[in-house]
């Protein structure tokens, strides 16, 4: 951490997590009296304050230059997805900036580059850096979702995978980190976006969401079972289900509304009987081999 200022003398201290930073100690150095420069563990500036104690006068908080036009920021999508090697994760978010009166203003990394490096994390663990940054835009959006079945590839996770559309004319940007396996999360667990040294305006909170489909037998009788089938993608992905055919229309698998990613599947109990697997087919993706929900109905 780099601290720029004024009268910063000797005998001034930095005060963040419960630790001293001092000169004395080798953990602070003054490089004039108008800068000095400390470390600090990640997880102490993602979860506790920083204080300034000088030689003179009162204390102070440490805080960044937030003379921007930014008011703050906030995230609109947050989505993880297992990775296929199955040691980590991939978490992407849409991060869009706020003006004064609280509309979207346009964010890009430039913006984003005069303000202390962002630190992401989940519930309360930080993610470890490095991360991914890209400059999105409403058109690029739009040419995406007009043509969702582009080419992708898994592993390297481009964000147009990720991509959903908002109704907004600004710009923002798309953030991508890799997630080791020793992070816990959960279904209700949230994702921040947080620039240490500003204000909460600038540490945005946002539930995650799971990029795989998620496939639950909701009912049924004796001669057929029923299933729901969502998805995170978007609506605008075409879904088909492989079991004993490739179904992809009424009246076996119906979309529940137009502008949602639910489905819901029916299927005799007497194919099913056969299978341990569906196979989900999304646009632009690889294919995911769910399990069917062990409660499927025994044939006798």
């Amino acid at each position: 951490m780099i601290v720029k200022g004024q009268n910063l003398f000797s005998g001034t201290r930095i005060i963040a997590g419960g630790q001293v930073y001092r000169e004395e100690d080798g953990t602070l150095i003054l490089k004039s009296d108008q800068t000095l420069e400390f470390e600090t563990p990640l997880l102490t500036i993602v979860s506790s304050d920083a204080v300034l104690s000088g030689r003179f006068g009162r204390s102070l908080k440490l805080k960044a230059d937030e003379t921007l036009d930014l008011r703050g920021l906030y995230i609109t999508k947050a989505v993880i997805k297992q990775s296929r090697r199955g040691r980590y994760r991939r978490l992407c978010l849409d991060v869009k900036g706020l003006d004064s009166n609280g509309e979207d203003e346009d964010l890009d990394r430039d913006i984003l580059k005069k303000l202390p490096n962002p630190i992401v994390y989940i519930d309360e663990e930080p993610v470890p850096p490095p991360y991914e940054y890209w400059n999105a835009h409403p058109k690029q959006t739009a040419q995406t979702q007009s043509n969702p079945s582009s080419n992708t590839t898994a592993e390297s996770a481009k964000p147009q995978e990720f991509t959903r559309g908002y109704p907004s004319t600004k710009k923002w940007l798309r953030v991508a980190a890799w997630i080791p396996s020793n992070i816990e999360i959960t279904r209700s667990s949230l994702v921040r976006f947080r620039v240490p040294f500003c204000s909460f305006d600038f540490q945005s909170p946002f539930p995650l969401q799971f990029f795989e489909p998620t496939v639950t037998r909701t009912g049924g009788d004796r001669e057929n079972s029923v299933f729901r089938i969502s998805h995170s993608f978007g609506a605008d992905r075409k879904l088909r289900v492989e079991l004993d055919e490739i179904y992809e229309k009424k009246p076996e698998l119906e979309q529940m509304h137009p502008d949602e990613a639910e489905y819901k599947f029916t299927i005799s109990n007497k194919k099913l009987a056969h299978y341990r697997y569906l196979t989900l087919w999304l646009a632009g993706t690889e294919p995911y081999l769910i399990p069917i929900p062990e409660d499927k109905p025994k044939m006798t």
